[in-house]
């Protein structure tokens, strides 16, 4: 347990350097995605990938009545296979990295877990 908190701890102040104040960009997400699991950057970049991706459930749960975009497993996700894939997103999407990088993560879901076309 208290190695889980430390390590949420270290990718939480992690994560808040990286931010700056201000959005955070593909390029510093991208960056902290390419760093080792273990690592300040690799748990932050697992704790923001994980954090949106139960944020774009939540979405999902509750915006059923307008069109829907990301329609995700009913198994729900891993952090992991969340993480690789953003991070390839990423990797494939040089030209984007100075967009915000939540942008760019619901991309990356979206398009790995399209919603099939609605049939009301």
């Amino acid at each position: 347990m208290k190695r889980t908190t430390a390590a949420f701890a270290i990718g939480f102040l992690a994560a808040s350097a990286l931010t700056d104040a201000k959005a955070l960009s593909g390029t510093e997400l991208y960056k902290a995605c390419r760093q080792k699991d273990l690592s300040a950057g690799g748990l932050s970049c697992t704790a923001y990938v994980r954090g949106f991706v139960d944020g774009m459930t939540l979405g999902y749960l509750t915006g059923k009545k307008s069109p829907l975009l990301y329609c995700p497993p009913l198994d729900g996700i891993a952090a992991d296979q969340a993480r690789l894939l953003v991070q390839k997103y990423l990797r494939d999407h040089p030209e984007s990295l100075h967009l915000e990088a939540g942008n760019l993560a619901a991309e990356a879901l979206t398009e790995a877990f399209p919603c099939p076309p609605r049939s009301d």
